[in-house]
């Protein structure tokens, strides 16, 4: 038993797994053989509310903190590594964007963003490393 995970955790992780089993899992060998992301998949994640469930909800999340995107990024990645970065990237760049941009830029990126009908990318380097 995790002691981080309580009963609301537990209940969205249940939730998530049943999902990646059902939706996510069974399209895993072709979509890595054509390497297409699959936006269908990806809107229904949206819609269940899958993609940055930590962002606040004036920017399209959930308000429910990181656990929460935790223990749904852990279930679609059992299903699918390469789409479970939708829940990753989402995280990350919602969370710099939410925290730093302009809310009347950054709220129709974000809200697009949850709902799985945008997905954003961001680009690192490190001194020296080119």
């Amino acid at each position: 038993m995790n002691p981080y995970i309580d009963e609301d955790l537990q209940a969205i992780a249940d939730h998530a797994r049943r999902f990646a089993t059902e939706r996510v899992a069974p399209g895993f060998l072709e979509r890595d053989d054509t390497r297409v992301l699959d936006r269908t998949l990806m809107k229904e994640m949206g819609e269940l509310g899958f993609i940055a469930p930590e962002l606040p909800e004036e920017f399209g999340g959930q308000g429910m903190g990181c656990l929460a995107a935790g223990v749904i990024h852990e279930e679609i990645a059992r299903a699918d590594l390469s789409i479970s970065y939708i829940n990753l990237l989402a995280s990350l760049n919602g969370q710099i964007l939410s925290h730093h941009g302009q809310p009347e830029v950054v709220r129709p990126w974000l809200e697009k963003l949850t709902q799985g009908e945008a997905l954003f990318a961001i680009a690192l380097t490190e001194p020296r490393g080119g």
